[in-house]
């Protein structure tokens, strides 16, 4: 998995879901264009139903890929924590800031030739660590947007009614919205999916 890759691929897929609610919203508000009552209701609860699957896979995928890249994190933490032990220096149980800077004192002051090898696996937690921020705030990109779309049409749905029909600037950015945020949340995801699980 390319860290690099991982943290690029965030920015387009952010401008892509602002880029939709911004025009959503300047379309609902300049065109006038307006939604009849059966339109309304189809369009919220075919979506409402519709996407509350996919946003479970995609908390899921998050889920599953930050907890995944946690353990392999956790792995590297125990060993560069038995190394300090076995140095004779004491180290506590859960890994902290006051740990890694005490390892990197001791593998500065360590002339053996494990002491370079420790640095390599230190390097690569952090590694991890940066690769995991990346990956979970990659996913949770499209799953917060789904969410947003699902509580939209949740909401709409018994709202479309009344509500609805005396508003209709804020009903046709909804409409819009939900519309064309949903094919680009989904893009995003599957975005998200080919990038972070590629490798």
């Amino acid at each position: 998995m390319n860290e690099r890759v991982v943290r690029l691929a965030f920015i387009p897929l952010l401008g892509a879901l602002l880029a939709i609610f911004a025009l959503s919203a300047y379309m609902g508000v300049t065109t006038g264009y307006t939604y009849g009552q059966e339109i309304r209701l189809e369009t919220y609860s075919a979506l409402a139903k519709g996407l509350g699957a996919v946003l479970g896979a995609g908390l899921f995928a998050l889920i599953i890929v930050a907890h995944s890249l946690r353990m392999k994190e956790d792995q590297l933490q125990k060993r560069l924590i038995h190394w300090l032990e076995w140095k004779g220096q004491w180290a506590a149980k859960k890994w902290d800031e006051d740990m890694e800077r005490a390892l990197e004192e001791r593998i500065r002051s360590d002339e053996e030739s494990e002491g370079g090898e420790v640095a390599e696996v230190l390097d690569e937690r952090r590694a991890l660590a940066r690769l995991r921020r990346y990956s979970t705030r990659l996913f949770a990109l499209p799953v917060a947007a789904l969410a947003a779309i699902v509580a939209i049409s949740f909401w709409a749905v018994p709202a479309a009614g009344g509500f609805l029909e005396n508003l209709s600037a804020l009903n046709t950015t909804f409409i819009f919205m939900i519309s064309y945020g949903t094919p680009v949340a989904l893009g995003a995801l599957f975005t998200a999916f080919v990038v972070v699980l590629k490798e």
